[in-house]
């Protein structure tokens, strides 16, 4: 201890070793953990006295019942993130294999099942499906013959 000007100044010396000054911060650790599990007995063992005190006198308890939700946590929860695999599949490539490409269907338009449907099959097909291939699209086109009446 030092004495300037009628002041007392404690110098600290740092001649410690790693071991003692880590021994002194886990004994406290070690007190404070202690107490934390002394003070959770005792409360459990507090809650338990007063429950059974309160039954020994005729008092009906509630059942145990869960927290309520908080309606924050629940707005801030999102779903797991679902991780998509890259496909293979490749629209330019669809489109430049493909362009110019397409299926051809000749159909017949049955309608028989309305109130005044018919069966529409001339001698020449007129109906036809066409799908192409670039792009996946389907046309339904109806080549009637020329003053056919429809």
């Amino acid at each position: 201890m030092t004495v300037i000007n009628g002041r007392r100044y404690i110098y600290l010396q740092n001649n410690c070793t790693p071991a003692s000054c880590c021994t002194g911060l886990l004994l406290l650790l070690f007190v404070v953990v202690c107490l934390l599990l002394l003070f959770i007995v005792v409360f459990v063992v507090v809650v338990f006295f007063f429950q059974e005190y309160l039954t020994s006198e005729g008092l009906l308890l509630n059942e145990k019942s869960q927290k309520p939700d908080d309606p924050y946590i629940l707005s801030r929860y999102r779903p797991p993130h679902a991780y998509v695999t890259p496909s293979d599949f490749d629209k330019l490539k669809q489109f430049l294999e493909l362009d110019r490409k397409v299926l051809r269907f000749y159909c017949v338009w049955d309608d028989r099942d309305s109130m005044f449907g018919e069966m529409r099959q001339e001698v020449i097909l007129p109906w036809q499906m066409i799908f192409m291939l670039e792009n996946n699209k389907t046309i339904l086109c109806a080549d009637f013959a020329v003053l056919s009446g429809r």
